[in-house]
């Protein structure tokens, strides 16, 4: 996908101090997380030779007008190329609601734009209390002893 010729609809998120410069053009996606569980959604944006950045914006509902919209400013999760998290540059995870919808906007700081792979991975997340395996990976609640366990044995 390529930021260029896309609209320019966001200059500024309020996600993080340094991003009120994102005044590049931007492609967005919307994300509906399939229920009825919570989802750990990962994203990995690869730019080369580009500095973009990836924001995650959580629908909203106006009760007023009953209707659904895109806000800049509810903001779940931010990235980009040049930032690195404990996942690597440009990765970027969060949990989503059941059901809910996000938009994923690749977006560029001044006035940068280009072109860019974003790859979304989504999976089951793990519930703590409910002493079952909800993201398949060998690990559960009823597996884990506490500190104040007692052996009835």
């Amino acid at each position: 996908a390529d930021t260029k010729n896309g609209p320019q609809l966001v200059d500024s998120y309020d996600c993080d101090p340094a991003l009120p410069d994102a005044t590049g053009p931007e492609r967005t996606y919307a994300l509906t997380v399939p229920g009825p569980a919570v989802q750990r959604v990962t994203l990995e944006l690869e730019t080369p030779l580009v500095d973009l950045d990836v924001v995650v914006l959580e629908q909203q509902w106006d009760t007023e007008t009953e209707t659904v919209y895109c806000d800049k400013d509810a903001c779940v999760a931010h990235g980009g190329t040049r930032m690195t998290t404990d996942l690597g540059a440009g990765v970027i995870e969060f949990y989503a609601k059941p059901f809910a919808t996000y938009y994923i906007s690749v977006d560029g700081r001044h006035d940068i734009e280009g072109r860019f792979t974003l790859s979304v991975d989504c999976a089951d997340a793990e519930i703590c209390d409910n002493e079952i395996d909800d993201d398949d990976d060998n690990d559960d609640a009823a597996s884990k002893r506490r500190p104040n366990d007692v052996d009835s044995g």
